[in-house]
């Protein structure tokens, strides 16, 4: 929204040096105002000094007030047809709305809390208002033509002190009303009053003289001035602290606050604040002050070292500022924007970022904590890190024995505000841990070991000393492999790091050694005949050797030096496993081995009969198998040999037949053996039946 400043000394109240000092104040659009006011505008979650809740109030909202129980805030609203919004703080919402004078300004609630008073600038009146009935019970006429601008009461609620801009040729002065009869029993004079306020014990009130640059100190026993403190430039508000013993006073032009001894009525230190102060109010325990600026601001005084340490950005044009009676919450009445921003006073506000840890050593952090009073913090989710505790002020302290990435949840409370939550990921480290022993390697053979790690963040590993067998590399996850291609002994150092603590070195010494081979071929062997054969070794250390499978021919042994020897005793091919093995490794080689012998044929066939099957199988050894046949005479018609020694066949002629069989197999000398084979008749069959046939053919 775009505005424009303007002079406009009617909104000011009819400010009395309207010449000197131009309203600062922008012509703002009141429809769009009251739109806005429609709805409460929420802020997020609050921390320190920050504004939690926006209320809609009427147009141009500026005084404000609030009653002695903490329930209300009464707001005036500088309209011509004056109105005062009432503020139910349970809700931080207008429940009420009075019809009062004429743009009243200032507003002050009785100690009791029963009447509120009303200043009405422009037309001379002070409105009381019963805080029962939130109903005007009386007006009271101040001055015809005046203008009261400020209003306050004494602590004994007997009196109020409203601050008159004299109009047509008036004195400025001070007006005090009694508030039992609700009159106005004497003036004091002072020139361009503003601000008024009384001391705690209710001996002296402070009143701005706005032209005079000046506070002026009246007696309020004699309701005399007694005193003029010299401040800044063109003072307008002030208020005073709970113990009586400071004053500060809004220095609109001067951009400050003076600050005012009230033993000595000097002023002591001058605090910077925001562009053109207004307002001003001192928490209960007398430890802050706010200010309101025209910049949009409030300026939070510490008042301990007089320096601003908050500047909380509200509405536009913030003027009136009062403070609930726990100390809790700052009420800004925003001019321009008519509404009423609310500041939680000391909300917990907890930061930090932890740095990482490390195991086994001791930690400490403190978390930094904003809040009135001090905030308590707690764990409220996840877990701290074994070893690690969380004192109620923020220490995180402790010595860790775990490592990894802890995510926890830290909350702060006061009882004001909401609580601050800070959600933390703390990572403990560890320094780095390598050990492992390195197996022995194999030529030719894939090799892989992987030393054991430990550290956070993962450590790095290198070789720092010594050279790695060719053929094998270190990754830097700690994994040695490759294939080595030498044997030998290889001593070198292992290193690794992570960034924490120093280094860690392991020295490596790894054997790298040869795999068993077993070569040969076993020439065949003969029956009866000594034998020897020794398989060719290789390997580190020597191999011993064995038969793993099948059997060596009768008579033959192996020694574990790859020896084959012995005489075999039977002829025949022999199928076995011999292994070669030295720890390393094994080498398998499957053998055939022939053990060859003589040919043998033995056997007397039987006598055969024409015309009857015959089949006669001659005894048959030898390595190859020998081979059969006739070499001299004839078989019987009908009878054959075959080439394995079986003699066979249905024979057709009788008759004794001599023939000669010779096996051979290409081993030694061939075997011959004469036969003589008789075929005879059936016997006849007739009448003497079996008895026939045993004395035939005789």
């Amino acid at each position: 929204m775009s505005h424009t400043t303007v002079v406009v000394p009617s909104v000011r109240g009819g400010d009395p040096s309207a010449g000197r000092r131009a309203a600062r104040l922008p012509v703002a659009g009141f429809v769009v105002a009251c739109l806005a006011g429609l709805m409460l505008l929420a802020t997020p979650a609050a921390h320190a000094d920050t504004v939690t809740v926006t209320i809609p109030a009427d147009v141009s909202p500026r005084g404000v007030a609030i009653t002695p129980d903490g329930n209300h805030a009464y707001v005036t609203n500088d309209r011509q047809d004056g109105t005062v919004s009432v503020i139910d703080i349970s809700t931080n919402t207008v429940t009420t709305t009075i019809q009062v004078g004429q743009r009243p300004n200032g507003v002050a609630v009785t100690p009791d809390g029963t009447r509120a008073y009303v200043a009405n600038a422009d037309d001379g009146t002070v409105s009381v208002i019963d805080t029962a009935t939130n109903t005007v019970t009386t007006t009271i006429e101040v001055a015809a033509s005046d203008r009261p601008r400020f209003v306050v009461i004494t602590p004994d609620g007997n009196h109020a002190y409203v601050s008159l801009s004299g109009v047509g040729g008036e004195p400025d002065r001070v007006s005090v009303i009694d508030t039992r009869t609700n009159t106005v029993t004497t003036t004091v004079r002072v020139e361009t009053p503003l601000g008024v306020a009384v001391t705690p014990d209710g001996t002296l009130a402070y009143v701005v003289d706005a032209d005079g640059d000046s506070v002026s100190v009246i007696d309020t026993a004699t309701q005399e001035v007694v005193d003029t403190v010299p401040v800044g430039n063109y003072p307008y508000q002030l208020a005073i602290a709970p113990d009586g013993t400071r004053a500060y006073v809004t220095n609109t032009f001067d951009d400050s606050v003076s600050v005012i001894d009230t033993a000595t009525r000097v002023v002591i230190d001058t605090v910077p604040v925001g562009n053109s102060p207004n307002g001003v109010a001192v928490t209960p325990d007398g430890t802050l002050a706010y200010v309101t600026n025209d910049d949009h601001t409030v300026s939070v005084i510490d008042t301990t070292t007089n320096t601003v340490t908050t500047t909380v950005p509200v509405g536009r044009y913030p003027f009136g500022v009062a403070i609930t009676p726990d100390g809790t919450h700052t009420y800004v009445t925003n001019l321009n924007d008519s509404t009423v921003s609310v500041i939680a006073i000391g909300t917990p506000e907890l930061t930090g970022t932890p740095p990482a840890g490390t195991v086994s050593q001791p930690y400490q952090y403190t978390f930094t904590l904003v809040g009135r009073p001090a905030p308590t913090t707690t764990v409220t989710a996840g877990a701290l890190p074994d070893g690690l505790t969380l004192s109620s002020d923020g220490i995180l302290s402790g010595t860790p024995t775990a490592a990894g990435l802890f995510e926890f949840t830290l909350t702060a409370g006061n009882g004001i505000g909401d609580d601050a939550v800070l959600p933390v990921a703390f990572d403990v480290q560890e320094a780095p841990v390598l050990n492992g022993e390195v197996p022995a390697g194999i030529v030719g053979q894939p090799f892989r070991h992987t030393f054991i790690l430990g550290g956070r963040p993962a450590p790095t590993t290198t070789v720092t000393a010594g050279t790695l067998p060719d053929g094998l590399a270190l990754g830097a996850d700690g994994i040695l492999s490759g294939t080595p291609t030498a044997r030998g002994q290889f001593t070198f150092t292992v290193t690794a790091t992570n960034g924490v603590g120093e280094g860690v070195d392991l020295p490596v010494d790894l054997t790298i050694v040869g795999t068993p081979a077993l070569t040969g071929t076993p020439p065949t062997g003969e029956i009866g005949q000594p034998y020897t054969h020794a398989f060719t070794l290789t390997g580190d250390p020597a191999p011993h050797v064995t038969v793993t499978a099948g059997a060596l021919p009768d008579g033959m042994t192996l020694t574990s030096g790859g020896v084959l020897a012995g005489t075999p005793t039977a002829s025949g091919q022999f199928t076995f496993t011999v292994t070669a093995d030295n720890g390393n490794g094994h080498d398998v080689r499957n053998v055939d081995l022939a053990i060859v012998g003589t040919a043998a044929l033995t056997g007397t066939p039987p006598t055969g009969e024409i015309g009857q099957p015959y089949a006669h199988a001659f005894t048959l050894t030898g390595y190859p198998a020998p081979h059969v046949t006739v070499t001299a005479g004839a078989l019987p018609d009908g009878l054959t040999l075959t080439s394995d020694g079986v003699l066979a066949g249905t024979p057709t002629a009788t008759g004794r037949f001599e023939f000669t069989v010779t096996a051979t197999n290409g081993i030694g000398e061939d075997v011959v053996l004469p036969v003589v084979l008789d075929i005879t008749d059936i016997p006849p069959t007739g009448p003497f039946g079996s008895l026939q046939r045993l004395i035939w053919p005789f």
